[in-house]
């Protein structure tokens, strides 16, 4: 899939601080709840992510990603 140069202008990209990191347990895959902080304009959004092995232990609260 190809898109256009006027699409791709109005992809929002967002860079957030990790602020809560939780197991999971729901999943059906090893994966984790985590809550991000993307700033006053959008606030904590929850998000999840499935990272085992060395991807596991390079979330970090107070990082950002």
């Amino acid at each position: 899939m190809t898109i256009t140069w006027d699409d791709f202008e109005r992809v929002d990209i967002r860079l957030g601080k990790v602020v809560e990191i939780e197991d999971f347990l729901e999943a059906r895959s090893p994966s984790f709840k985590l809550q991000i902080d993307f700033g006053p304009e959008i606030g904590v959004k929850t998000s999840s992510v499935q990272a085992v092995g060395p991807a596991a232990r390079a979330i970090r609260i107070n990082k950002k990603h």
